[in-house]
């Protein structure tokens, strides 16, 4: 048998231990650690989610690695120095206590800060050797879907149908069959504006009624009826108009104080004696003056005998309004 001496031995495990350390150097100098808590939506700790991080290279991903959150949500994972994109998978469970109900449930992934859509991800910086600390929360699931069922006159053509949600500032179209019918499901708890526009041969035509969503499918119908005619004149509140090219009133439809449909465009130009017509609009409407010179303001709008610049005007189908729009110098 061959002895190797001593100092031998010290300087094999010496060398051994060498790699090692410029290893685990190395990847200090190169990695972070993101740690935090996964939340609820109602704010709570969520255990039994998978976290997965990757780095983002360009169009693409790469050192994607995953751990397990613990029993309160809480997890830390290292990470390499760069931009990451952070998801979230809740494993899936079964539910139901009978076994004839009992169903399998999968949740879909999310993204931080706590989206859906990967697009709207936001990716987080981690330089090396830096903690970074988050709360990543979960978003609400989609809970229930909207069934729309469109009519109109004879001969009708429809231009579209939308589901608005405007306190989230939220759009969605929902493609009708030639029977008439559409569903637009995956949709969040909340309060939707469903309304649709189309024409006849007499005019434009429109529809619209307000959804709560709290869970199911809700049945909307939307019967299309002739849409109301706005005119009437921008008038100074003393001797002299402003200058008028390129002025437009604007009818925005609103609830309270929030615009509906930020894509709707139901204006009319103003004619150098300062009269406008606006056609195809319906619901409660808001007047704005669009283009007007810097120098004037908006004082008043009134139908009749009445200021209606901050409430608005209900607008019945079929019908014709005037209005007056007062403008003074600032």
């Amino acid at each position: 048998m061959r002895l190797i001496p001593p100092v031998a031995v010290y300087l094999a495990i010496a060398a051994a231990a060498v790699p090692q350390s410029l290893s685990a150097q190395s990847a200090a100098l190169s990695e972070g650690t993101i740690r935090g808590r996964v939340l609820d939506p109602d704010g709570q700790p969520m255990p039994d989610v998978q976290m997965t991080v990757a780095e983002i290279v360009g169009d693409g991903f790469r050192n994607s690695r995953s751990i397990t959150v613990r029993a309160d949500g809480s997890f830390n994972i290292v990470v390499p120095a760069g931009r990451i994109r952070l998801m979230a998978q809740p494993r899936p469970k079964v539910v139901g206590s009978e076994p004839r109900l009992r169903r399998f449930v999968t949740h879909p992934p999310a993204y931080f800060p706590g989206v859906f859509d990967e697009f709207d991800a936001w990716p987080i910086d981690v330089k090396a050797g830096e903690i970074v600390e988050l709360d990543f929360h979960m978003p609400p699931l989609p809970v229930g879907a909207i069934k729309a069922t469109v009519s109109g006159p004879d001969g009708y053509s429809l231009d579209h149908v939308r589901a608005l949600r405007p306190e989230a500032n939220q759009i969605k179209n929902i493609a009708i069959s030639d029977e008439g019918t559409g569903y637009l499901e995956g949709l969040r708890e909340g309060r939707y504006i469903v309304a649709a526009r189309g024409r006849s041969s007499d005019g434009p035509l429109a529809a619209w009624e307000i959804v709560h969503m709290i869970a199911g499918e809700v049945a909307v119908t939307l019967d299309l009826k002739p849409t109301a005619r706005v005119y009437g004149r921008v008038m100074p509140e003393r001797a002299g108009l402003p200058p008028l090219a390129g002025v437009r009133v604007v009818a925005v439809w609103t609830d309270g104080a929030i615009d509906i449909d930020p894509l709707g465009r139901d204006e009319g130009q103003v004619t150098a004696d300062g009269s406008f017509t606006i056609d195809g609009v319906f619901g409660t409407r808001v007047f704005r003056v669009a283009g007007l010179d810097p120098a004037w303001q908006v004082i008043a709008v009134r139908q009749g005998r009445a200021d209606i610049l901050s409430s608005g005007l209900d607008l019945a189908p079929g019908t014709t309004t005037e209005v007056t729009i007062v403008v003074s110098r600032k």
